[in-house]
């Protein structure tokens, strides 16, 4: 008997009912819109394997779907995030399952597994500490998660965030960076307080400096750095 592949979708052979009667019975488990045995390790190849149709063309997989590639978010998100870097010439997406977008991506920021590619554990981090609206206790554990699976440090971060004048929601970044550095101590050292030492990490005073720019000094990781926001922002990331 042919031995069948770590990913299954449904095919002609099996039926997606069938697929979804295994998984009822416990001999199977979804990941993403692919099915594998219970036993089969959750890996980075096997959830890059199952979005491997998506990602036409130069498209990068990030935002959420990296963290959850990267295996620090239990589930996909609905839909994909996907990029690719700007100034390059993309092929409209046929699929709803997947929302790509534009963005300065340079190539240091990308990472090839497996034939697919996605942002490195780094900018996906800088990436999550910017755009989420959402960011409670979980999110600010997977946050911790990564930049520890990432080795990153506070300069990391900051050298991340100040490539770009024009990148977004630089701010509220530094703050959840160092609330996520301030937890990734304290799991590394229990029964150490973290309130101290996020208020150490980062200092925010804002101030209006001219008609046209706000300017934000700001302190992370013991350097100085200036954050210089134009009033009308360009969407870069």
């Amino acid at each position: 008997m042919p031995q069948l592949p770590d990913l299954l979708f449904p095919s002609a052979d099996l039926s997606l009912a069938e697929l979804c009667a295994a998984r009822l019975d416990g001999e199977l488990m979804a990941v993403d819109d692919g099915f594998t045995s219970v036993d089969q390790p959750l890996t980075l190849a096997l959830r890059l394997q199952s979005v491997r149709s998506l990602l036409a063309g130069r498209v990068v997989l990030e935002g959420q779907s990296a963290l959850w590639a990267h295996g620090f978010r239990s589930l996909p998100p609905t839909p994909h995030q996907g990029c690719t870097p700007s100034g390059t010439r993309r092929r409209a997406v046929g699929s709803a399952r997947i929302v790509v977008r534009e963005v300065v991506l340079p190539p240091g920021d990308i990472e090839t597994h497996h034939g697919v590619r996605l942002t490195s554990m780094l900018r996906t981090a800088v990436d999550i500490a910017r755009g989420a609206d959402t960011f409670g206790e979980v999110q600010l554990g997977q946050l911790a998660e990564l930049l520890a699976a990432a080795s990153a440090t506070p300069d990391d971060c900051l050298a991340q965030l100040t490539r770009s004048r024009n990148t977004p929601n630089r701010v509220r970044a530094l703050g959840r960076l160092c609330e996520a550095f301030a937890l990734a101590e304290r799991n590394d050292r229990p029964g150490c307080g973290g309130a101290s030492a996020s208020a150490d990490a980062v200092h925010v005073v804002h101030r209006v400096d001219a008609p046209h720019r706000i300017q934000h000094p700001v302190e992370m990781g013991g350097v100085a750095h200036l954050e210089d926001e134009p009033a009308d922002r360009q969407s870069v990331a």
